[in-house]
């Protein structure tokens, strides 16, 4: 008995049936993807002119991640500084900071953070610092 028919006797079954040869032998399953939850912390200081409104201090497009913003409003112009929270559907929640304070606010979704200074006198500028914890998934 020569090897070939030994071993096609010893081993029936890594020999592909007759109309099987494209399925034989079957390939591996091909790794599904994974997804890990990542964070990132973001902080800024913000310096901005008394009556501007609307300044960007964090946006993405990429992601809607969730997070929180906390916001320290150190001094400013006589009265409160406004943060807006957009989220990916374009609803935007509002809080105010009274000066000399910090409030945090957690959200489920969120891609801009935008500061409003009131108009007033004061130092002429709302002056603090901007932190963003953000978690989003990243697909490895």
């Amino acid at each position: 008995m020569n090897y070939s028919d030994w071993f096609t006797k010893a081993h029936p079954s890594l020999i592909p049936p007759q109309d099987c040869k494209s399925i034989f032998p079957p390939k591996p399953p091909v790794p599904k993807p994974q997804t890990f939850l990542t964070t990132d912390e973001i902080c800024g200081n913000f310096n901005i002119p008394c009556g501007s409104s609307n300044f960007t201090v964090w946006n993405t497009t990429e992601v809607a991640p969730s997070g929180t913003v906390s916001v320290f409003y150190s001094d400013g112009c006589t009265a409160n500084l406004t943060v807006s929270v957009t989220d990916s559907s374009g609803f935007t929640d509002m809080f105010e900071v009274p000066p000399q304070s910090t409030i945090s606010r957690t959200y489920s979704d969120l891609v801009m953070v935008r500061l409003t200074c009131p108009v007033g006198t004061g130092n002429n500028r709302c002056t603090g610092k901007c932190c963003l914890t953000i978690h989003y998934p990243v697909q490895v």
